[in-house]
């Protein structure tokens, strides 16, 4: 019963003197950092016009070739990066346990597909330098979890 569920956790959360807006608090701390980086890979002359593998500029998008045409949200170059990183959100969002709650396990199904999406409209022109970081973060994530069930599955074997 998930009406009962949430009642339950909500009085929990009251007689411990929990706030739930709590689990907002890291991100919220991350975003100005996010918004520094941004405007310091945007705005730093030290990474405009330097080369990494097949990029030019690593203070703009990655534009791997011309698309000859025109896409709405996206520009007139195909940028191989942001759709790395949606796929890298896609596997992270795929390893992740699925919930008891039908409910929520229907909008992790629905977010394993949009979030993924929502991330390459929003990296698709960000500046490649901060689009790499956030490949290497994820690729770190992806190896962590792996780890993490491998050390869980040596704990239940070894019970």
């Amino acid at each position: 019963d998930t009406k009962k569920l949430n009642e339950e956790m909500m009085k929990l959360y009251r007689t411990e003197g929990v706030n739930p807006f709590t689990s907002c608090l890291p991100m919220l701390i991350q975003l100005p950092i996010f918004f520094g980086l941004y405007s310091t890979l945007n705005l730093t002359f030290e990474v405009r016009f330097q080369s990494f593998i097949w990029i030019n500029d690593l203070a703009g998008p990655d534009h791997l070739f011309p698309l000859g045409f025109t896409l709405p949200l996206m520009g007139e170059y195909f940028n191989l990066l942001p759709i790395i990183y949606a796929i890298i959100n896609y596997i992270t969002m795929s390893s992740m346990p699925v919930p008891q709650d039908e409910m929520q396990a229907q909008q992790q199904k629905i977010m394993k597909y949009m979030f993924p999406v929502m991330m390459l409209l929003f990296f698709y022109r960000m500046p490649s330098a901060l689009v790499l970081y956030f490949i290497v973060s994820g690729i770190w994530t992806i190896v962590e979890q792996k780890k993490i069930k491998e050390k869980l599955e040596l704990m239940k074997a070894a019970k």
